[in-house]
């Protein structure tokens, strides 16, 4: 019996080691990618979180006919991760941390803030569009927070 040896093709371990460390590269830059959007999209669900429920009290103030105070919990510019109520209408926690320019918010019982001011996101090592909350005497909005003029201007 004669057997000839036929071609055998296939991948060399250099060709090998080469394939895996290019997909290694490109899982290395995705993940770096995914974790700069997640965090991009942590900040926009808790501005929107906290607008949200700035708002709801507003209109729960004006319907109750009751004053609320919303409070940080916090003396003003310290970082706080939660709003409350007071009388209690509701908490809400944020992943990521944030600073008031006053520690209350109180909203009188015509739903008008008598207290007025920003809160913004606390640190800068993230790239979201908005980043702040102004909140006027009859508004809530979502902006982007001016240091210069340390202000948050409203979309």
């Amino acid at each position: 019996m004669d057997r000839t040896l036929t071609s055998q093709n296939g991948l060399t371990l250099v060709e090998l080691i080469v394939v895996v460390t290019i997909i290694g590269i490109l899982v290395a830059i995705g993940m770096l990618n995914y974790r700069d959007i997640s965090q991009v999209n942590s900040v926009n669900r808790d501005l929107n979180t906290m607008a949200s429920f700035l708002q709801n009290n507003r209109m729960t103030a004006f319907t109750k006919k009751d004053a609320i105070t919303v409070q940080t919990g916090v003396v003003a510019g310290t970082p706080f991760k939660r709003l409350s109520t007071s009388p209690d209408y509701g908490t809400v926690n944020t992943e990521n941390s944030f600073l008031a320019s006053a520690a209350d918010f109180t909203i009188n019982s015509r739903g008008i803030f008598s207290t007025t001011g920003n809160i913004r996101i606390s640190g800068s090592n993230y790239s979201a569009a908005r980043d702040c909350i102004a909140i006027a005497n009859t508004r809530v909005r979502i902006g982007v927070w001016k240091s210069a003029t340390a202000s948050c201007d409203p979309e």
